[in-house]
């Protein structure tokens, strides 16, 4: 399954300009009506804090959430007959492979909303990607274990509330930059349904298509498997499910029709870049030396043209990361640097701070991470 990194020749297929320009004006309006009633009864404060605790899929709501919420809760959980032994084996594929996925989070996956023109401009209204990138990292991390390990979505897991959570987190920065105004009408709704069909082609469709530009074959059902697994989080993070791609084929088409339309430059998006270049610089060891690596595998994953898009800088490293045939010793340390990377999860290296985020025991083990600290 060797996928291209240019839209060019790929065919649309249903996601028409039309279709989609549609779907940029288009939010979630069952969560932003519950936003919308929160904040009009002041009640954002305690549904926050009775949230906070609730992580677990079958663990009851807070019998203090008012109505409107546990309502909303209970309606927009888990979908419908989901298949779990395909979810079964999308989450042996994360296991397996979860060290290098989060190495493509932190480098391509990012680049692909940073060069997103429209879409990019909620993170530099909200700013925070800009100052604390390492933060939005590590919580879009967070995420991703809690949805893609095993049992995840099952009655034990973690994934339906962190699917629910984020999902109400959008209605929120939706409604605060419509209080605050200042948001230019002509980039549609922010975090549209475009912008969250983009999301959903980057920790699917960009993932596999990035493994496979690493060396690492997926196989075509499997694929598949782990594109359905995004189809059930993709619903209860708010998409429409008609405008789901249903295939990793829909998916491509869907990825580069995105790119093709919204890539551009920006100062959102080299700004945005800048800070993660930063982040990266930050965390290398011997940033002299290892330095270029992060934007070495950055313009491998994304290819030259976003790069330039984005002002990611040439490398010394270019030559040996881009070389078409990467070598097993390149491979061995990108899986070293994705254990570091994690590693690193644990502590916000800003005075060894404690930071939210907890990777859990069977997959510490499985990706050999250091033990998690008390």
């Amino acid at each position: 399954m060797r996928l291209p990194l240019d839209p060019a020749g790929v065919p649309r297929g249903r996601y028409t300009d039309a279709y989609l320009d549609h779907l940029r004006e288009v939010g979630d309006d069952d969560a932003d009506r519950l936003m919308r009633w929160i904040e009009g009864n002041h009640e954002a404060g305690t549904v926050n804090r009775l949230l906070h605790h609730f992580i677990q899929n079958r663990q009851p709501l807070p019998s203090q959430l008012p109505h409107e919420v546990q309502r909303f809760m209970a309606e927009h959980g888990l979908p419908e007959m989901v298949e779990f032994d395909r979810v079964g084996r999308a989450s042996e594929l994360f296991e397996q492979r979860g060290l290098l996925m989060g190495v493509i989070l932190a480098t391509d996956a990012l680049l692909e909303c940073y060069a997103a023109r429209k879409g990019v401009q909620v993170l530099a209204f909200t700013y925070r990607m800009a100052y604390e990138p390492l933060h939005r990292v590590m919580e879009t991390s967070q995420f991703m274990v809690a949805v893609q390990q095993k049992g995840g979505l099952s009655d034990q897991g973690q994934g339906v509330p962190a699917a629910q959570k984020v999902r109400l987190m959008h209605a929120a920065i939706r409604y605060l930059i419509e209080k605050h105004g200042g948001w230019d009408s002509s980039l549609g709704v922010p975090i549209c349904q475009e912008d969250l069909l983009g999301t959903l082609t980057t920790f699917s469709f960009l993932v596999v298509r990035d493994l496979e530009h690493l060396g690492i074959t997926v196989e075509p059902e499997l694929a598949e498997d782990f594109l359905y697994l995004w189809q059930v989080i993709g619903k209860m993070l708010g998409i429409m499910p008609e405008a789901i791609p249903t295939s990793m084929a829909e998916a491509e088409q869907l990825a580069y029709a995105i790119r093709d339309r919204q890539h551009g430059r920006s100062e959102a998006g080299i700004a945005m870049t800048r800070a993660l270049l930063d982040m990266h610089r930050q965390l290398t060891p011997f940033p002299a030396l290892l330095g270029g690596w992060a934007p070495a595998l950055m313009r491998r994953l994304c290819g030259h043209g976003l790069a330039d898009l984005l002002d990611v800088p040439r490398s010394l490293w270019d030559p040996i990361i881009c070389h078409e045939r990467m070598t097993w010793l390149a491979l061995a340390a990108l899986n070293r640097w994705g254990t570091r990377w994690m590693d690193h999860q644990v502590f916000v290296l800003n005075g060894y701070r404690r930071a939210p985020f907890d990777i859990p025991a069977q997959l510490r083990k499985r990706w050999r991470l250091k033990a998690q600290p008390a």
